[in-house]
């Protein structure tokens, strides 16, 4: 091509890119349009939920007043109340659509933005702008969709205020505390990790004796948590050698994600926390398990083994990193100066890299739990594990899916099998056994961090299709590792598993339906059976529609996109 045409051409590209950045900030202001107008709704929702959180504050009811056209009423039921609480789910239904509307189309844009690294980096700098009002936004909503926040708070105030611990003592020995009232769970142990436990004490001691305090606390840590684990999906990213376009993609798909705000931000849960020690984590396994890494050495696996740890120590769901981190390493070594010249394993540096890891890792969280056992009975503290609600009941799962419809249709004696939890549980533990052993058989054949990755979300998956005790904000976990997974094209596991995780992360809107409020008034969900809806929407469609995309072909990725 001659310097003549190059110079006709290069005006034409900038028109392309200009129009592109155009097109990029009108999504992202309708996204961002739709987080506002979601807080009419929440509201409402959290009202119906007695989680408003107290009085609103100037600033939240001008917020308020950006939903005020929807209304709050469109007369779904006879009674005033249902029909506004239906009124409202179904408007957090419709926006939070929008919103995952938005989102994909922002990302479209910067899939086939410029390659060029000044705009890349503009992309970058847009993202967190529109991080930070996302948080801006999340921060001045006035309540929320679960009342974690208030758990989180009684414990930490059981440990923090009161000098008793949460392990063993309940809510219900502290009926005056101020937090009391906005528990839902007041007979129940604490059932998260130490590490979680301390930071719930320091913030509850923080956060006053106010409902709002919990609240604005709560939240302002998992918004730093938030802005965190965006810049280390960046870090993780360049860490593994992709393009700067694909960083941003990746951090704007795991930040933008409207779950990740709604319940990341909004909710403060502490799945946040752990992702965050869990990002911490995969970034120190990228050295350890680089080709030309002696991983034998103690100062190689020691970080991401104490980052992992800690991660389990603020929720257990963390523990599938931490094992097939560990049966990496243990390959890593054993195969470590295999050649075709030398065939001999090397099992003694293997197996004492095995044990060494795990005692590392055992030593981490036994010694955070230690404080808290000292002085009771071993049958004490296997109780403390063995006494959580979600032990023996049902609750936003396919197996409660059908109960509903068991209860209007009943279901023929040879298929009574499927309202049983033991054969849910049985089915979840067979899945999650069959996964953990290919995953076994794939890190044999490739010890990196993306394929370790891939498993743990393909286990999580797994796991939270057959569970019998599911919320809406356990897949934030599966958006922020599968973010780290891109690019997808080239790989039909990869890719179906990302279109499951992005779904999944949309379909599990429809189970902030509450139906149990319809059936304490003698009253049925308006249409037709809802909860069906919500079975289909949350977990049948996104199965189908990820196994569909494994029938498309792969395509062949730039080099620079492939380096790791």
């Amino acid at each position: 091509m001659t310097n003549d045409e190059e110079q006709e051409k290069l005006p034409h590209k900038q028109k392309t890119t200009l129009i592109l950045s155009c097109i990029l900030c009108l999504f992202a202001g309708a996204y961002l349009y739709s987080l506002i107008l979601n807080i009419t709704p929440i509201a409402a929702l959290a009202q119906s939920l007695s989680l408003g959180g107290g009085p609103a504050s100037r600033i939240q009811r001008k917020l308020l007043q950006s939903g005020k056209w929807m209304g709050t009423d469109w007369h779904l039921m006879p009674s005033t109340y249902l029909s506004q609480y239906h009124t409202a789910y179904f408007q957090l239904l419709l926006l939070m659509a929008t919103a995952f509307l938005f989102y994909g189309l922002c990302a479209l844009c910067i899939h086939f933005s410029p390659s060029s690294k000044r705009y890349a980096a503009g992309l970058i700098a847009a993202i967190w702008v529109l991080v930070i009002c996302s948080a801006l936004i999340a921060f001045y909503t006035p309540g929320m969709l679960s009342g974690d926040i208030y758990s989180y708070t009684i414990y930490g105030r059981l440990l923090g205020i009161h000098h008793a611990n949460p392990y063993f003592v309940t809510p219900t020995a502290f009926p005056n505390d101020p937090a009391y009232v906005y528990v839902y769970w007041k007979n129940t142990t604490t059932i998260y990790g130490p590490v979680w436990t301390i930071i719930s004490a320091a913030l509850a001691r923080l956060a006053g004796n106010t409902g709002p305090g919990f609240v604005h606390i709560f939240r302002l840590f998992a918004i730093a948590m938030y802005f965190l684990n965006t810049l280390l999906v960046m870090l993780i990213m360049r860490a593994l050698g992709r393009s700067l376009r694909t960083i941003a993609l990746s951090a704007f798909l795991y930040a933008c994600n409207p779950l990740t705000v709604l319940e990341g931000c909004i909710g403060a849960h502490n799945d946040i926390l752990m992702l965050t020690f869990v990002l911490l984590g995969v970034l120190f396994s990228i050295h350890t398990l680089k080709a030309d890494t002696d991983a034998r050495r103690f100062r190689a696996y020691a970080l991401p083994i104490v980052a992992f740890s800690l991660a389990v120590l603020v929720k257990f769901t963390a523990l599938a990193l931490l094992a097939f981190f560990i049966i990496a390493l243990f390959y890593k070594v054993l195969r470590a100066k295999i050649s075709v010249t030398n065939r001999r394993y090397q099992w003694g540096h293997a197996i004492l890299t095995l044990c060494c890891a795990s005692l590392l890792a055992g030593a981490t969280i036994i010694a955070c739990y230690l404080p808290f056992w000292i002085g009771h009975s071993l049958a004490e503290i296997a109780y403390s594990f063995t006494s959580s609600p979600f032990a023996n009941q049902v609750l936003n799962c396919l197996l409660y899916v059908l109960y509903g419809w068991n209860g209007e249709y009943p279901l023929s004696p040879t298929l009574h099998f499927l309202v049983e939890q033991k054969f849910w549980s049985t089915d979840m533990m067979i899945g999650m056994g069959v996964v953990g052993l290919l995953g076994v058989f794939i890190l044999w054949r490739s010890q990196n961090i993306r394929a370790i990755l891939l498993i743990v979300v393909a286990l999580f998956a797994v796991f939270q299709l057959f569970t019998t005790w599911f919320f809406a904000w356990y897949p934030t976990i599966l958006v922020g590792l599968i973010v780290l997974c891109l690019p997808v094209r080239a790989s039909r596991i990869a890719r179906a598993l990302f279109v499951f995780v992005i779904l999944f992360s949309l379909g599990v809107i429809s189970l902030y339906y509450t139906p149990i409020l319809t059936e304490l008034h003698g009253q049925k969900a308006p249409f037709f059976n809802w909860l069906f809806f919500c079975g289909l929407a949350a977990f049948i469609a996104p199965v189908l529609i990820s196994l569909l995309s494994l029938c498309f072909p792969v395509a062949k990725l730039h080099l620079q996109e492939e380096q790791s």
